[in-house]
């Protein structure tokens, strides 16, 4: 929409290649987006008129028709890999095949991106899998896992969304997803960003889930948590960004919980549930993922990254990689990182960081 309205009104960015045909495509996106969004709005009054039972069909309808349009996709469009999926799965299969026995930490991609070894360690054993059944058409394969995670998340969301506003809203929310243009671009794009979505969305479920009771009894609620736990700990070793929705139920937990003997007493068990179902996932986890890396001494410490979300603009730049490449070894790495932590610090001030 924004992009269509700078079209429309000649801005800048369209400046080295504007002409009519610009203006006269981003007025018709405009005015097909203004009928899509009246056709949704006329679904969502019809929809508010449904019984239970004709919302349970139309969720099966709409969730047939997006993994129909999802598998004709897969098998029409051929998608090659390219930057991070690719030298990740490169990597993995070299392992699998036999050909490589770790994880080539020298690499500069995996010296800047540890984090990245626990997807290469599970891309692997889903390889594994694969050629145990003599499957070769891995490509393929990985697209429908793909598509599994992808509707994973959205199941799980679905379920969120029904917890905390009612079945209606959830079918809502289920024909918008189906609408998202992404949930079948991102098919094609193996790699953390898809695998870690049905983590995050878990995390969101089973804490709405345990926060609201909802079809529970004391010791479901116990395994839910026990389930954020782990799916928390798979999340920081894909992705530490699927860990975002945990501190946000941290917070609400702590802005509205009632402080009494009971409260105390659940808190505290919750809180030794999560911790040892967590410290155990962590180790096992650890152990299956550093098997397959030889020296990590290499690798950019986490002190490099939050560097680098104290650039003015919070991103990566070739400048920042440079500088904590200079440095020879992660001890070396990470006191330059913590220098320049403190002078962005001192010199943002409490107002600028804040």
């Amino acid at each position: 929409t924004f992009l269509s309205i700078a079209a429309l009104f000649e801005i800048n960015i369209f400046a080295a290649h504007y002409d009519v045909r610009v203006k006269y495509k981003a007025f018709m996106m405009l005015f097909l987006a203004f009928i899509l969004g009246m056709v949704v709005l006329a679904i969502f009054k019809l929809i508010n008129k449904c019984t239970k039972i004709s919302l349970r069909y139309i969720n099966y309808i709409l969730v047939m028709l997006m993994l129909v349009v999802q598998v004709i996709l897969i098998l029409v469009i051929d998608v090659g890999q390219i930057t991070d999926p690719f030298v990740v799965n490169d990597q993995a299969l070299a392992i699998a095949k036999g050909i490589e026995n770790t994880i080539d930490s020298d690499m500069g991609y995996f010296a800047a991106y540890g984090n990245n070894y626990f997807v290469v360690v599970a891309t692997l054993y889903f390889y594994k899998i694969l050629m145990f059944f003599g499957i070769t058409n891995f490509n393929f394969c990985f697209e429908l896992l793909n598509v599994f995670m992808l509707d994973l998340t959205l199941f799980l969301l679905f379920r969120t969304v029904k917890v905390c506003f009612g079945e209606k809203k959830a079918t809502k929310y289920l024909l918008l997803s189906v609408l998202n243009p992404l949930n079948y671009v991102m098919i094609f794009w193996l790699y953390t960003a898809t695998y870690s979505m049905p983590l995050t969305a878990g995390i969101i479920y089973l804490a709405v889930s345990v926060w609201k009771n909802y079809d529970s009894t004391k010791t479901i609620n116990y395994i839910k948590v026990v389930g954020i736990s782990i799916v928390s700990v798979l999340g920081y070793f894909l992705r530490p960004t699927v860990l975002i929705p945990l501190i946000a139920a941290l917070i609400c937990f702590v802005l509205v919980i009632k402080i009494n003997k009971k409260s105390v007493i659940n808190t505290a068990i919750y809180a030794t549930i999560f911790l040892i179902a967590g410290v155990l996932i962590y180790s096992f986890v650890h152990y299956q993922v550093y098997k397959y890396v030889e020296d990590d001494s290499g690798n950019y410490p986490m002190t490099h990254w939050v560097m680098l979300g104290l650039d003015e603009e919070g991103r990566a730049t070739s400048e920042a990689q440079n500088y904590t490449a200079s440095f020879e070894g992660k001890e070396a790495k990470t006191e330059a990182n913590l220098k320049e932590i403190k002078r962005k610090l001192n010199s943002m001030g409490v107002g600028g960081f804040i």
